[in-house]
């Protein structure tokens, strides 16, 4: 789901009623700063006054919806090495010995 402005994100997201609030520390959470403009940041105060919700809960919201399509992240040495497709775990002490040029005892 794409959205051209910040506002517009908001106006989608202001049927939304929150689910449960925790007080304190949110574990789990790292803080940041957001700049907006002045029209953004007074619609997002109207949101949050109409609804309950904090403006943290409606940004967080709105940023997992818009970064929603990303996916989870991976990793390109996935599948990098060398081998055949079979696990490494049984002939560990093969591979360690062909790899240092050893022979077997």
């Amino acid at each position: 789901m794409r959205f051209s402005s910040f506002s517009e994100l908001l106006r989608g997201l202001s049927s939304v009623r929150p689910i449960s609030q925790t007080a304190g520390t949110i574990a789990g959470m790292m803080k940041t700063t957001v700049y907006l403009d002045e029209c953004d940041a007074a619609a997002l105060r109207r949101l949050a006054a109409e609804t309950g919700r904090s403006q943290a809960d409606i940004i967080r919201e709105a940023i997992g919806r818009t970064t929603q399509a990303v996916g989870p992240r991976r990793l390109r040495s996935t599948a990098a090495g060398r081998g055949n497709g079979e696990s490494v775990a049984r002939a560990s002490d093969e591979i360690v010995r062909a790899e240092l040029g050893r022979s077997k005892r």
